[in-house]
This record gives structure tokens, sequence and C-alpha cells, in this order.
């Protein structure tokens, strides 16, 4: 179908009331139906108009509903007194109703200011399945109804009453969209019994996920023996897929209670506060694929202490990944046979814009650890490592994000085992020799403690070890008063970057210089960040 547009009229009002005066707006609007859409014979109900931030403002039943061919339907109009004055942004929502399978959608239409003279004109292209509380949220691949692979829209907050089994399985990833619409899920708590990949959504793949908070009220994470385990807050694994505008949180914001994770008897272990595992699925050998993915407008604000329990009796080495947003940029991943795979691919990931702003603890208690070679443990308070195929290009950017918090890692165990710690401010370290760009960025760490002092350790401000002529680094900067215990732990080796030093007193300004070239950051002050006086550092300016 053509696009095409009749003239709509725009009328302003202004509605007077006792005492009062409220300013309305009277619009109307013409909304246009992709082809597909329109041959599903969508019964129309209304046309919602909601702010930018989510919350509705006014609802009202379509004035015509045009169908040259019911039950088609090609476009409506609608007319809305909107309680709102000119510059207000707002959001267009159709709700649809499939008789067939007694399915409630919601189709977006677009975002838009109410100006003076603005002929509304829009065409549908795709339909979300609205959210409206928990029963529908935990639906979400347990029931026919909500499909993995359809599109969800969050029409309030959530309270949740009791735990969540994560949405979606390594077999059939989420790979729709979740909009969560600027609301809050709260009250979030994982059910892990025998559960290997956890999060909100415990793989996802080809997903789009978007837009709300998660409040996180549980204390502890059990995670068991198993084989290896992903776990995130949002996803235990994202394969080509977007996360962007999501926060992590307690309910609390003063003296919030970490969150205690207990891993026990595991080979690898990979967490992250939003994402366990950046991978890429196996899709043959010999076969080449360049795998996106990008994390933009994140952050965590939640203390995590992790107590490792190994008992390990396999051949090999062990590798544990854990960081404040993502765990690892990892290899490919085979979801459905469980295995790593061979082939020609490049995983490219993109975090920007994001930030964790917590203290993590890691307890180590290693028993009986027969045949392991070696023990290393990547840590970052962005991201824990960076282990992909060394392909032609950069496999990682990372660029205007900062961590701010302390890191400790307390060691015991009970043979002489080679343990390795690897960690940076914001990137832990680099397995493969990957190709890495960290731009803009800045660590506000105050320590490293470090109980054990152990040979091949390497602690840092930017990365911990990295192949410095595979990495660029611009404009990356480390608060003064950086305390390492012990002082052996601290490598100035070229496979380290600890960035520039300034003082802790020209933080503030630092954030605040527009332009790099006058030894600013760049940051964007006037609709991403907001200067926090309470924290000492940035915030988005939505939460």
């Amino acid at each position: 179908m053509k696009w095409f547009c009749i003239p709509a009229a725009l009328v302003l009002s202004a509605c007077s009331f006792v005492g009062s005066v409220v300013e309305t707006t009277g619009i109307s609007g013409l909304v246009l139906f992709d082809s597909q859409i329109a041959a599903l014979g969508y019964n129309i109900k209304a046309v919602h108009i909601f702010t930018r931030e989510g919350q509705p403002i006014v609802s009202v039943e379509p004035v015509v509903v045009y169908k040259p061919l019911p039950p088609y339907v090609d476009y409506i109009t609608w007319e809305a007194e909107v309680p709102a004055p000119l510059g207000t942004p707002i959001t267009f929502w159709v709700e649809f109703f499939d008789s067939a399978t007694r399915t409630v959608y919601f189709g977006q239409a677009q975002e838009d200011i109410i100006t003076n003279g603005n002929s509304y004109c829009w065409n549908i292209v795709s339909l979300y399945i609205p959210i409206r509380n928990e029963a529908d949220l935990k639906s979400i691949g347990y029931d026919p109804r909500f499909l993995p692979n359809k599109n969800y829209i969050l029409l309030n907050d959530i309270f949740l009453t009791n735990k969540l089994t994560p949405l979606c399985s390594n077999r059939i990833p989420f790979s729709g969209i979740f909009d969560g619409n600027g609301h809050t899920i709260h009250n979030v708590d994982f059910n892990v019994e025998n559960i290997q990949f956890v999060g909100l959504f415990g793989v996802i793949k080809d997903a789009f996920i978007k837009n709300f908070t998660i409040e996180f009220s549980g204390t502890l994470l059990e995670l068991g023996g198993m084989r290896t385990q992903y776990a995130g807050i949002v996803a235990g694994i994202a394969e080509r897929s977007r996360i962007e505008k999501i926060s992590v949180k307690r309910a609390e914001t003063e003296n919030p209670t970490p969150l205690n994770i207990i891993k026990s008897d595991t080979t690898d272990f990979f967490w992250g506060g939003l994402v366990g595992l950046i991978a890429c699925d196996y899709v043959g050998a010999f076969t080449y694929e360049s795998v996106y993915v990008t994390i933009s407008a994140c952050s965590l604000q939640l203390p995590i202490y992790i107590t490792l329990n190994y008992s390990y009796n396999g051949p090999g080495d062990l590798f544990v990944h854990i960081g404040g947003l993502v765990g690892s940029n990892g290899p490919y991943y085979n979801a459905n046979n469980n295995h790593w795979g061979v082939g020609y691919w490049e995983l490219i990931t993109h975090i920007e814009k994001s930030y964790a702003l917590f203290d993590i603890g890691v307890h180590y208690n290693y028993n009986h650890v027969v045949d392991a070679n070696y023990l290393k443990l990547y840590l970052g308070g962005i991201l824990g490592s960076v282990d992909s195929m060394d392909m032609s290009g950069i496999n990682l950017t990372i660029e205007e994000v900062f961590f701010a918090g302390n890191i400790n890692v307390n060691v015991i165990e009970n043979i002489n085992q080679s343990i390795g710690l690897v960690t940076g401010g914001i990137l832990g370290g680099s397995r493969n020799n990957q190709f890495i760009n960290i731009d803009r960025a800045i660590v506000l760490t105050k320590r490293i403690d470090f109980i054990r002092d152990q040979p091949g350790s390497v602690a840092s401000m930017i990365a911990g070890s990295v192949n410095p002529t595979k990495t660029s680094c611009n404009y990356v900067y480390s608060a003064s008063g950086f305390i390492v215990n012990p002082e052996a732990l601290w490598q100035s080796s070229t496979s380290s970057i600890n960035g520039q030093t300034i003082d802790r007193d020209q933080v503030n300004e630092i954030f605040f210089r527009n332009s790099v070239s006058t030894g600013g950051l760049a940051w964007d002050f006037q609709r991403t960040w907001r200067w926090s006086s309470i924290r000492g550092c940035p915030v988005f300016r939505w939460e």
C-alpha cells in the first residue's frame, strides 16, 4: 500500500475552570496501516496518547475506520482534546483486538511534539502485546499467547509477588522487542534452581530490550553445582541484540543491601550486572558471520558480593568472568547443542553512555582442585573480559562510560595452585589479543584489595591486560588517590592501561568540558546526563 496523507486539522483551544486555567490542545490525525497488518483485520479499539516518559494522557475511539476490503483496514482518523500545552513531547499508540486469538495488540505510531499547525500522519508497521501485570510478564515464552518472537510493551509499573523463572530458554531465545515504556519492574528476584541461563531473560537473540528500570530485591542467589553458568540481571546470554536505557538498582538509594551470589562446583562462570555473556551462536564450520551487540544508556547501582566454592576435578584451566555491566564479550556458543563451535566470525560489541556505580567483593573458597592448571579471575568495572576471535577490525568499543566503586578479592585455598587476578576499572582483560577501543572514559575507583599476592596478577585503572598494539585509548582518565593492596599487584607493563591521572577535585570540571581538545570528556549533558551532587558523579537525566 502506498504512503498517503489526508490533511488533518489542528485546533487550539483553552478550557477554563473555576479557580484555575488548564491549557488543552485539540488535535486530530490519521493513522495508516502496513498492508500485512491491515490484512489481519484486527478490530480497532482506541488511539492512546502518552507522554514521552510513558505516562498516559488521553485515550479516544477512532472517528472513521476505512475498510476498502472488509475486514481489511487501511487507515483510521481520530480527534482528541489533550490536557497538555504546545511543545509537549507525546507518543501515539493504536489498540487492536484479535478476536481469533483473543489477543490485544498495541501498534506504535511515532513520537512527536504538539506544535501549532502540525498535521499528524503515520504508518503502523509493527504490533506490540501489552504487559499489564505480573501474570502477563511471566507468561512470555511460556504461554502460546505470549510467544518469544513477539513484541511487548509495559503499560504500567509491575510489582512481582514471588520469584521469577527466567523468561525464554537457550533453546528458544527471546527474539522480539521488549519496551518498558519508562516503567519499573519492582521486587525482582530469580528462581535459579537447575537453571543454566539466569536473568530476566535467560537468552536473547535478535532482540531489542529497552526503556525500563529493574528494582532488584533479591539478596541471595545460590547458583549451585552444575555446568558452566551465565548470569546477569537482564539476560544470561545476549546475541545480535540491543539493550538500551535499562537501569538496575535497589529500592533503597542510601546504603543499599549487597546482592550475595554463591557459585559452587562449576567450570567457567560468567556474571554481569546486565548480561553474563555476549556471544555468537555457532552457525557452522568455516562459516563467516559478523555479529553486532550494542549496550547503550544503561546503569548498575547494586553492590555485589560473590563467593566461589570450587571443587573442580577436571583437566584444563578455569576462568571466571565478572563485570559491572557484562561478564564477558565472549566466543560463540551453540545454544541448542550446548557447546562451543568452530568457524569464522567476528563479534563486534559496542558499550556506550553507561555506568556502574557499586562496590564488588569476590571470595574464593578454593578446595581440592585436581588437575586444574590455572584459575584466573577477570574482573572489570564495566566489562570482565574480551574473548573473541582475532579478526580484522575492532571487536570491542567502549565509550562515554565510567565506573565508581571499590574492588575486594579474598582467596582461601587448600592447595598450591596458580591463581591470577586480572582487573581494571573499565575492562578486566583480553585473552586472545582482540582489537579494543576505549574512548572518553573515566574511573573513580578508590582501591583494589587482593589478599593473596600471586605472580601473574595485574591491577590497573583502565584495562588490566590487553595487547597494546591492538588497543586504542583516547581521553581516558582515572582519579587520584587510587590504592592497590598489595602493591606488588600494580604492574606498569605495556599490557596495562592506567589512563591520565587527575585530581579528584577536577572530576566535576572534566565532565563538563565540552571538547576533548581542552581536556574534557565531551559527554552529552543536554540530553543524556545530569550531575548528581549527592553522588559526586553523573547519572542519567531520566533517573
